[in-house]
């Protein structure tokens, strides 16, 4: 009995051991113990020696496997080591994976895999990949977090001391690829801002095509800038007037063309056509006038010589006539006084103004006389000045709407940022805001203030949207209908 007893009490280890294999003791501690009871059991214990026979048997097979799965991994370490010697990084990453699968205590080919992973990472750091230097160190340090299960405490030593390292060499990473994106951005900034000093001191030329050319250029060079340095005005104010000038300067060299083109055609008519054709040439030369303080010299001279030609045209109207058509002029001019105070918009009172320019225009020919024709000069500069006055009024109504409506959306849907992390209903909704409130605003009718302003709310609310909503934002925003200036 007390032979018995002790062989049960024997057997309770293997019997756990064939059952989950967590009894602590090796394979050939087993074997060894399983021998032991073979010499105890006498010749007629068939019963209990069936049972320890079942029990060796697999013992044997589990420390087969065993011995397979580590060959295995012997296998795939051995073909990760050439590849990484080969500098063949992702397909030795495989098989380092693999052999860990099948050897996971294996703190040797763990510690191969790690040298490997920071051996590719520091070759993406030296060429200034650092985007996919920091995604890969993250990735595999989530793949110790999730490989660090169930490994015996050297192993998870190990992995804590690792741990510490490759985080520590992420914070260098992060530090370093941000230290390099601002230089980068300086350099962009210096030498865009070369670029712009070398452009803004280049000379005009007085051909249309070149200076069309130099406006989409300057044009181009402005949006870049702004880009680059949104906060930094001086360039931007002075890239805005070279703008204008360079568009001035186009506008000069048509309106040249075509009253030098009349004029000319007028001399060689009869003394009917230079009457009528003088009254449109005076509202071009009237036009010419108002733009000269930003004309080139060359183009400047011809707009001179332009306006003594066009006295010299219209030097065949007597005084007498003159004086009938100032007076009917000045009568005129108290009705359209009147009838532009009552308009409901700054468009229709420039409209009514423009009209009126174009009367006194008409009279002008008429105007031989000298003192006529400085009052009606004068009175068609004051007629144009009015209506430039109009024309600011009416780009200060719709800057005032256009920032109302910014104003709006920004109060509206400012707390629907917080919210875009938790569903797609958030962004839906500020897409219909920004169709609403900021696609009908010409851009084009704003100042540069109240352009910044509007693209920094823009990039506020499009940066939260996917990449796919930004492209159909877009679409939408190039088809949509503008409030026109005309509508103030």
């Amino acid at each position: 009995m007390r032979k018995f007893l002790f062989i049960i009490i024997l057997l309770c280890p293997f019997l756990a051991y064939t059952q989950d294999n967590e009894s602590g003791m090796k394979p050939d501690e087993f074997e060894s113990m399983l021998k032991h009871l073979q010499q105890l059991i006498t010749v007629n214990d068939t019963e209990l020696q069936k049972k320890i026979n079942f029990l060796s048997g697999k013992i044997d097979l589990i420390i087969s496997d065993k011995q397979q799965r580590k060959k295995l991994a012997a296998e795939s370490y051995s073909k990760a080591a050439k590849f990484t010697a080969e500098k063949h990084y992702q397909s030795a990453g495989i098989y380092y994976g693999n052999a860990l699968a099948l050897d996971p205590d294996n703190i040797t080919i763990l510690n191969s895999y790690t040298n490997t992973v920071i051996e590719w990472v520091s070759s993406r750091q030296n060429q200034g990949d650092y985007e996919s230097a920091q995604q890969t160190l993250s990735e595999y340090i989530r793949y110790l977090y999730t490989f660090s299960a169930g490994l015996p405490v050297e192993g998870a030593d190990y992995l804590v001391s690792t741990f510490w390292t490759l985080t520590d060499y992420q914070t260098k990473l992060h530090l370093e690829a941000e230290e390099k994106k601002l230089q980068l951005i300086n350099i962009h900034k210096k030498e865009l801002e070369r670029k712009i000093h070398e452009r803004l001191n280049s000379p005009l030329s007085d051909n249309e095509t070149f200076l069309t050319e130099e406006f989409r250029n300057t044009q181009l060079m402005f949006v870049q800038w702004q880009r680059a340095a949104p906060d930094e005005v001086y360039l931007t104010d002075l890239l805005n007037k070279r703008l204008s000038q360079i568009a001035d300067n186009v506008e000069a060299l048509n309106l040249l063309k075509y009253g030098e083109e009349n004029m000319k055609s007028s001399k060689q008519a009869d003394r009917i056509n230079p009457y009528y054709t003088a009254s449109e040439l005076y509202i071009t030369n009237q036009r010419l006038i108002n733009i000269k303080s930003l004309l080139i010299p060359s183009i400047l001279n011809r707009v001179d010589k332009f306006g003594k030609d066009l006295d010299n045209l219209s030097g065949a109207i007597t005084s007498d006539s003159a004086k009938i058509s100032w007076d009917r002029i000045t009568k005129r001019k108290t009705e359209i006084t009147a009838l532009a105070n009552k308009t409901k918009t700054k468009e229709a009172a420039i409209k009514t103004w423009n009209g009126f320019a174009e009367e006194v225009a008409l009279a002008l020919p008429h105007a031989a006389d000298s003192l006529y024709s400085a009052h009606i000069r004068l009175l068609l500069s004051d007629v144009n000045q009015r209506t430039n006055t109009l024309r600011e009024e009416q780009l200060h109504d719709y800057e005032k709407w256009g920032l109302q409506n910014i104003r709006t959306m920004h109060e509206h849907y400012n707390n629907e940022v917080g919210l875009l992390r938790g569903g797609e209903a958030a962004k839906k909704r500020i897409i219909n805001g920004m169709k609403d409130y900021l696609c009908p605003v010409d851009t084009r009718y704003l100042s540069i203030t109240g352009i910044k302003l509007y693209n920094d709310i823009f990039d506020f609310f499009n940066k939260e949207l996917d990449r796919e909503q930004r492209i159909s934002l877009a679409v939408q925003f190039n088809e949509c209908k503008r409030k026109p200036l005309s509508d103030f």
